[in-house]
């Protein structure tokens, strides 16, 4: 009996302890998030997660929601396959974790998009997605998006995101109250930082950009003269707003550094010259003639002249990219040809001289339109070119010009899609002469007829007459 009360003792005891060490648990957890709730409410608190280098798997639906709801989406378009997605993924994963300890990644979203999953298929069929990779930065909205048309280089796609990232946070902050944008604090100051050190590095000659539309150091400084001077403009209305709170306090030395960190000498230390151009901004802040595309204006536009020989040959038009692998089931060749001719344009007038006849042979193809029924397609036109010289009465010289007829099929294949125009130039060529005639000419023409005609019948009279008496003789 004793030995029973003793164990139900130790049992208590041990059950005590395990309470005791649960409510201490609890109090640490709850003394934790308090914590992190107070860190929260803090202007400069951001704590990043765990890093996930995995790409994101999104679907249609979800892919719209989180652009609606983010200031900017960087998305890169790849396939496992493409050797030009796989050039690009470390540098890519070496971006992505910068940003991801940065405060304005709660901004700024940089994601990776697998078009051979399910899901990713039906998101890059979704947006026209034709080659990889392809990188897209979105501001809100899906129907629009800026091509990243750069260097992909690590630091050059690092100063690209920081300014998209200065961009989008400016006009946000534009948008709210000023007590609202002390949240920003955070993000103000790593996007000033990090702006500070790329553009030093490209006053430095370094990150140099090798496309062929990129600005060099002196232009880009100049160039982004507005975006920092927006920069310093926010930066200026959170310190406002933070003043109006501590009026009748000192500031920290903590504050002071932050106050100093946002200030103009940082922001507009980097301009070399206070008197360059800013650059052209519309009434709604966003830059002036941006390239864009939507859905509903896909294609090219082609026009020009070729000089080509005599010798039969093809004129290939077909998508290419140094740096993309195309998805050859997405390439649509179908195309509207608004104007083929060959040799030198003649003018309308020019035109009018010629025969009806030949007018409706030298642009047979001009305003026709040609769909693409199935994948694989390649769209073939075959031309037929014939030389042709024709002489008015009323010209000085020949117009020499060149008819052509042609005829046109598709054709599949597991290549890549286009468009072919084979032709072949005839080695005879039609000479059309067009002559005026004097009066005349065709008073004597007639005058010929006539006394033709009146020899003829004065031939045909005689012999009858001839015959006729001959007859008579023989019947006397």
């Amino acid at each position: 009996m004793h030995e029973a009360k003793e164990e139900k003792t130790e049992e208590k005891a041990k059950e005590e302890a395990a309470e005791e060490t649960r409510r201490d648990h609890e109090a640490e957890e709850a003394k934790r998030k308090e914590e992190k709730v107070a860190r929260e409410k803090a202007d400069d608190f951001y704590e990043a997660g765990p890093y996930d280098d995995s790409p994101a798997s999104l679907d249609v639906i979800q892919f719209e929601a989180l652009v609606h709801e983010s200031a900017a989406v960087v998305v890169n378009y790849m396939a496992p396959w493409c050797f030009w997605s796989n050039k690009l993924a470390p540098v890519w994963d070496a971006v992505a974790r910068r940003l991801h300890g940065r405060a304005y990644s709660q901004s700024v979203k940089f994601l990776r998009i697998d078009c051979t999953t399910k899901a990713g298929t039906a998101l890059c069929q979704k947006q026209a997605i034709h080659a990889f990779p392809s990188v897209r930065s979105y501001r809100g909205s899906t129907h629009a998006f800026e091509p990243y048309e750069h260097s992909r280089e690590e630091n050059v796609i690092w100063l690209h995101l920081v300014k998209l990232a200065a961009e989008v946070v400016v006009a946000k902050l534009k948008d709210l109250p000023m007590e609202d944008r002390k949240p920003f604090t955070k993000q103000i100051s790593h996007i000033s930082a990090d702006l500070k050190a790329a553009m030093e590095r490209r006053q430095q000659g370094l990150d140099e950009d090798w496309t062929d539309d990129a600005l060099n150091a002196e232009e880009e400084v100049a160039d982004d003269k507005e975006l920092l001077e927006q920069m310093n403009l926010a930066a200026a209305s959170i310190v406002a707003a933070k003043g109006e709170h501590h009026q009748q306090q000192d500031l920290g030395v903590h504050e002071g550094q932050l106050i100093h960190e946002r200030s103009s000498d940082l922001v507009l230390g980097l301009l070399k010259s206070d008197s360059a151009a800013p650059a052209q901004l519309g009434p709604d802040g966003e830059a002036l003639e941006p390239w864009l595309e939507t859905e509903t204006h896909e294609g090219c536009m082609l026009f020009g002249y070729l000089d080509v020989s005599r010798a039969p040959g093809t004129i290939h038009i077909a998508p290419h990219s140094p740096r993309h692998s195309f998805d050859f089931s997405r390439v649509n060749t179908s195309h509207h040809i608004d104007h083929l001719s060959f040799g030198l344009e003649l003018g309308a007038r020019m035109r009018n001289l010629l025969p009806e006849q030949v007018r409706s042979h030298l642009m047979p193809l001009d305003g026709s339109a040609y769909t693409t029924a199935q994948p694989h397609e390649t769209q073939e036109h075959h031309v037929n070119i014939v030389p042709t010289s024709f002489s008015h009465a009323e010209a000085s010289f020949p117009l020499e010009t060149y008819q052509f007829t042609a005829t046109s099929h598709a054709r599949t294949k597991d290549t890549l899609p286009s468009l072919l125009i084979s032709y072949d130039v005839s080695p005879i060529q039609v000479q059309i002469e067009q002559r005026v005639e004097p009066a005349s000419d065709l008073i004597v023409s007639l005058c010929a007829i006539v006394g033709g005609a009146f020899t003829i019948f004065g031939i045909l009279d005689a012999m009858l007459w001839t015959t006729s008496k001959a007859m008579l003789k023989k019947i006397a």
